[in-house]
């Protein structure tokens, strides 16, 4: 048969073959054909973009489908140069543009790097066209990748069993994801990635299912991050963290790295013999590796596969280990370690944890591209030590974390029976302490001989305050964040200069005395044990100036009889 076009017809589909020619064997109902061209045309494609150039083939006449090997594919959004590999056509009934999964083309080289695959986005993966749809594939040991950069310099690593690309969309079901932070990451085992290239936007989306249930591992600011929704216009200077767009629940927590809690510790056991942490470093220094597989855990601990499989899963959606359900390869993570080294009291630990609740479609975090800084909004308190008894309370519940865990704030401390009010506050944690560098006012209180009818001393406020104060807060031993080691003298504040305490209170003589003439100024003092001070103790060095009702004099201001 000479040139020309073959047609294949079926309820609201068909396939062309252009240009071709051939040999029809009508005993066997066969056809072998030399040349011609597919095109992708009823898929939404235009014909002179995408289409497939045919060699030698062969059709079964009785079948709705054909496969045609060593074809040349015509890709001009995504490829320069053709691609070599396999052609499979099918018609099918009652497929429309966006259903249609025919033609199928896939090539035959493993990998392909596409620069700006979409602007500032390159690709790096196998490739197979469905339909319309470009599928990125990669395998376990050579995953397929995306990588997004920001003015030039990589920001963002994605790497994924399978992509598909549309006309303006990428998307894959299970990503792992690496966000570059100065020389430190966000990571996180796996998620829903979703590119929409009209608005320039990225989102990393939580479920319920798999690894995604795993937080993210923030190693610049030291933060175990749990929220579900990561957004990301490329172009700007920002990375918010959300919670799921009309969702309900609008929490985010963000751990600290050496948080520990025994409570979580002894719940990961359960009523079993052994924590399975033990296990799993019993496991780990028997085959002296922290990799393994799931078979050989079920085997060290004697269950069967699918009860191994969910005590990993809940022990990797707490970032104890990783582990690839689709491989079953397991890594111990050093969270592991950590945490049965604080169970027995080898290793110190903290008790810092941000909780942010927030209204609307606002978000819980923004981590700004430009100075790394992560700021938090709707959090309402902060405790930095439940022995100590030290909280925060931020001013409009907002925060900025800085490089490992230091953050600044506006707003309250509470300190053992002081509390500072004002701003410019931080914190920094291998120090272990609060510098507070405008404070407006220190309001005291102390405990006093009466006791409670629970046996406990009664603490009363002091009707003074100390104004216009700078100083800081040891909370404790910066090697003793825990407090394990109970030494009495902390927390202690050091004033760093004078303040002041004024008395031009309604309350005194209807104000008379006026603070630009009458007040105690308070020389700089160091206050230690302020979880139990009293009256006795609580004594300040200064100078009393009285408006002139006597000259100004040095003396000691005290607690008084009636505070």
């Amino acid at each position: 048969v000479g040139k020309g076009d073959i047609v294949c017809f079926s309820k609201n589909d068909s396939s062309v073959i252009y240009g071709t020619e051939g040999i029809y064997n009508v005993y066997k109902q066969q056809w072998t054909g030399y040349n011609g061209k597919v095109t992708w045309e009823r898929t939404g494609l235009k014909a002179t973009d995408v289409y497939a150039q045919l060699r030698r083939y062969t059709i079964d006449m009785k079948k709705s489908n054909f496969d045609a090997d060593s074809v040349l594919l015509i890709h001009k959004r995504f490829f320069k140069e053709p691609l070599l590999g396999m052609l499979s056509e099918k018609v099918m009934a009652d497929v429309d543009t966006q259903r249609a999964i025919y033609p199928q083309f896939k090539s035959f080289s493993k990998r392909h790097k596409i620069k700006n695959i979409f602007p500032n986005i390159d690709y790096d993966g196998g490739f197979s066209l469905k339909g319309n749809r470009f599928i990125g594939e990669g395998t376990s040991t050579e995953m397929a990748i995306v990588k997004i950069y920001r003015k030039d310099t990589l920001k963002l690593v994605a790497s994924s069993l399978s992509y598909i690309f549309r006309e303006n969309e990428i998307n894959s079901q299970n990503a792992v994801i690496t966000i570059y932070v100065d020389k430190d990451s966000i990571y996180h085992p796996g998620l829903i990635f979703s590119f929409d290239a009209k608005k320039n936007e990225l989102a990393l989306i939580r479920n319920n299912e798999g690894m995604k249930l795993s937080p993210y591992y923030d190693t610049y600011h030291r933060l175990e991050l749990d929220f579900p929704y990561l957004s990301w216009k490329i172009n700007d200077p920002q990375i918010l963290f959300k919670p799921i767009p009309k969702a309900t629940n609008k929490k985010a927590i963000f751990t600290s790295m050496d948080y520990f809690s025994r409570s979580k510790y002894l719940e990961l056991q359960g009523l079993d013999m052994k924590n399975p942490l033990q296990e799993i470093k019993s496991l780990s220094k028997k085959v002296n590796d922290r990799n393994f597989t799931e078979k050989e855990f079920a085997d060290h601990i004697r269950m069967s596969l699918p009860q191994t499989r969910q005590i990993l899963l809940n022990l990797a959606f707490k970032g104890f280990i990783n582990y690839s359900l689709e491989t079953g390869q397991i890594y111990v993570n050093d969270k592991t370690f950590f945490y049965l080294q604080c169970s027995v009291g080898l290793k110190d630990y903290d008790v810092i944890n941000f909780e942010s609740n927030v209204v609307g479609e606002d978000y819980n975090g923004l981590l700004s591209l430009l100075d790394n800084n992560l700021k938090l909004k709707g959090v309402q308190e902060i405790f930095l030590s439940d022995s100590q008894n030290v909280a925060i309370f931020p001013k409009d519940q907002q925060i900025i974390i800085k490089k490992n865990r230091d953050f600044v704030f506006d707003g309250k401390v509470r300190a053992g029976l002081f509390l500072f009010v004002g701003s410019n506050f931080s914190f920094t944690y291998e120090q272990f302490k609060l510098t507070l560098t405008d404070i407006n006012t220190i309001k005291m209180r102390v405990q006093t001989d009466e006791l409670d009818k629970y046996g406990n001393k009664v603490q009363r406020d002091l009707t003074s305050v100390i104004e216009n104060a700078t100083g800081e807060l040891l909370l404790d031993e910066a090697n003793n964040k825990s407090s394990v080691k109970r030494i009495p003298k902390y927390p202690i504040f050091n004033s760093k200069k004078d303040s002041y305490v004024f008395y031009d209170y309604k309350s005194v003589f209807d104000g008379v005395y006026k603070r630009d003439n009458f007040y105690f100024q308070i020389y700089p003092y160091t206050l230690d044990s302020i979880n139990t001070l009293t009256k006795k103790n609580l004594l300040f060095k200064g100078h009393f100036v009285s408006a002139g009702v006597f000259p100004p004099f040095d003396d000691v201001l005290s607690v008084q009889a009636d505070y």
